[in-house]
Parts: C-alpha cells; structure tokens; sequence
C-alpha cells in the first residue's frame, strides 16, 4: 500500500516538473483512450478526474490564505475559514437567485483564473495590457469548448437559468475572444521577453485543446483541460508557494493538508447526487456548487500570484 502511495507522489512530481509538455501527450493519450470507451466509461474518468485532482487543486485555499497573509493566528484563522464558506454559500444562492448573472459572472471569472494560471509568468505591472491577455485566453478556451459542443452547452445553459440561449452566440463567441486574444498577445509580445520564448509553443498548445474539444464529448474535453493543463500545474504553483520546492515530501505534505476540504466537498456532491440524481436539478446543482467553490479559490490564487511576483 506505502509503495503504490510513494509511486503515486513521485508519478506527481514527475507530471508537475514536465507539466508543459506532459499536458500535450496527456491530451493525445487521453483522444486514443476517449476511441476505447463507451459513454459510460467517458463519464467514469471524466468525474474521476473532477473529483480528484479537480477539486483538491482547491481545497488548500484556507492553507494559502495563511501563507499569503503571514501566518494567522487561530481567532483570523477561524474567521478566515467563516468568510470563505459564507463566500461559497453566497455563490450558491446567487445561482438560485439570479442564475443568468451568476453564470455569466462564473464565466467570465473563470476566463480570467485558467489565463493567470496558464500565464502567471508574465509581469502584469512591467506588461501594459497583461490582465486583457489573460482574461481573452482563458476566454477563447472556453469558447472553443462552447463551440464544439454548442446543443450539449445551450442545453446545460437552459436547465440553470431556464432560458434558452441561440446557438448561434457561440459561433459568434469564437472569432470575437480569438480575434481579442490575437490583438493583446502582439501587444504583450512586444513588451514581454518569457512570452516571446514560448508564443509558438503558446499557439501549438491551443491547437492541441482546440483539437481535443473537437474531438472528445464535452464532459471528456473539459475534464483533461481542467485537470492535465489547470489544475496539476496550480498544485505545482501552490506547493512551490507554500513549501519552496516540489518534493515527495511536500507533495505528500500539500496533499495531507488538502484532505479534509476535498472530503467535506465529496461529501456535499454525494448528498446532492443522493437526492437529485433522478432529477433535471441534479446537474444545476452540481454545477452551482463546483461554481461557487471556484468564487473565492480565485481571489486566493491572485493574492498567491500577487505576493510571489512581491517576494521576488
């Protein structure tokens, strides 16, 4: 048992260091995998992958927020802990109660988050223009995804906020966020030297998801983005942030602290899936719920990001 958990951490470790271009092959295997399954097989890996790596990439946002913060003491921590969970609730209920504003907020705060995570080396003070770029990428990923998948996303998009979007937005989405993200990428490559080393391999690996999203259900696509290309890099990130180096040990440490969170949110989908699995809810639910989890996570990846471009 011991020996299978340190090959698990060291098979991590080794994901993490070579992430850029694990993701790649990570995306290619996963096309000739997606061509051995059923459907029932895609939905299997697909939420195995949420539901791991998904959603611990998240559960140490209260461990960062200490980190970030210098260390609380226990009555700060405690009413650290109190706001984050009323941040998630309030998510929650702006879902049932304005569930149009509330998609598009997660949407638009999601664009946003999957850029600064993928372009966290850029310099958003020395780049004029840095947040634009960000936002429009994050932006195009999630547009290439809609596109491919419109009847499947109007349909999503109808049974949270019951009404029915045309799907001809999505086709007008694409051009209108790729056209944004080729405009602010001149701008940044001009100002920015790391981005002028890797924008053909920037250009290479959205030509990798765009195939990917082409290819794979829509589930399958978005479960090997979020966890192959977003969240092992973000643990990455967050490890380095809070341990000062990716090791077994740290990985294993940054997991431990994980634990308790990503089990508490295991447990709130359980019930809810217990409850609505048979009802058309169960899927708004589900959703609203990942959604508002993701509200305050990216509040404290930009305070990690902040003060690790601060300390260097």
């Amino acid at each position: 048992m011991f020996n299978f958990f340190y090959l698990f951490l060291d098979t991590l470790k080794i994901f993490m260091e070579r992430i850029r271009k694990i993701s790649i092959i990570a995306s290619f295997f996963s096309l000739w995998l997606n061509s051995l399954m059923n459907s029932k097989g895609e939905i299997i890996v697909s939420f195995f992958l949420i539901f791991s790596f998904g959603i611990i990439h998240g559960a140490n946002d209260i461990t960062l927020i200490n980190s970030s913060s210098g260390r609380l003491g226990t009555q700060k921590m405690t009413k650290t802990l109190f706001n984050y969970l009323i941040a998630v609730g309030l998510g929650i209920v702006l879902f049932f109660v304005i569930p149009s504003f509330a998609l598009l907020l997660f949407v638009l705060v999601s664009s946003y988050h999957f850029g600064e995570q993928h372009f966290n080396y850029i310099e958003k003070k020395k780049s004029k223009g840095a947040v634009l770029f960000m936002f429009c990428y994050g932006l195009t990923i999630l547009s290439l995804l809609f596109y491919n998948h419109t009847e499947e996303v109007a349909a999503i998009i109808e049974n949270i906020t019951h009404f029915s979007i045309d799907e001809l937005y999505f086709s007008t989405l694409l051009p209108v966020s790729l056209s944004m993200l080729l405009t602010s990428g001149i701008y940044i490559f001009k100002q920015d030297t790391e981005f002028q080393k890797s924008a053909f391999q920037e250009i290479v690996n959205l030509s990798v998801l765009a195939l990917l999203f082409k290819v794979s259900p829509l589930l399958f696509g978005f479960s090997i983005y979020f966890v192959f290309w977003h969240s092992i890099p973000s643990m990455h990130d967050q490890i380095e942030f809070l341990h000062g180096e990716t090791t077994l040990k740290t990985i294993g440490l940054y997991l431990k602290q994980a634990v308790l969170f990503w089990i508490i949110s295991l447990v709130g989908i359980a019930i809810l899936g217990f409850l609505l699995m048979d009802t058309y809810l169960f899927e708004a639910l589900l959703f609203s719920f990942i959604a508002a989890i993701t509200f305050p996570h990216v509040w404290v990846m930009i305070q990690l990001f902040k003060t690790k471009k601060a300390n260097h």
